[in-house]
């Protein structure tokens, strides 16, 4: 083989290996696209309506404010607390969760070169306050 052919081999080789992970990181960001331009996820809404059903499933539980409880549990009763602080429970869990997947989510965009907008939310573990 002349030595041309073998330096042009070379250097196709090269620019194979150099651009391989690029058209990966290209590939991600225009599947990112795609998922931030859906404008009903279904998944989100899934979990948000997993979040409302699991509140109203506590709130016929715990009963009050002129409610009976499902379960007979009274005011006075220490399963009120218990029911009052599975709520809470119910809804920070959701908050982390959620949380900790727009960190994650930001991340990933970040290491392929999202291309963000000027007034777009950063999501960081300092932005996310409880």
């Amino acid at each position: 083989m002349p030595v041309d052919e073998e330096q042009a081999l070379e250097t196709e080789t090269k620019t194979k290996r150099s651009s391989a992970p690029q058209d990966e990181a290209t590939r991600l960001r225009k599947e990112y696209l795609l998922d931030d331009m859906r404008q009903y996820p279904k998944e989100k809404l899934a979990a948000l309506g997993i979040l409302w059903i699991g509140l109203f499933v506590l709130i016929l539980l715990k009963g009050g404010k002129g409610v009976e409880s499902l379960i007979g549990v009274t005011c006075d009763s220490p399963w009120y607390g218990v029911l009052i602080a599975l709520q809470f429970t119910w809804i920070f869990s959701f908050a982390i969760y959620f949380g900790w997947r727009l960190v994650k989510k930001q991340g990933e965009r970040v290491a392929v070169d999202y291309p963000y907008m000027a007034d777009d939310p950063v999501w960081d573990p300092k932005s996310l306050r409880f």
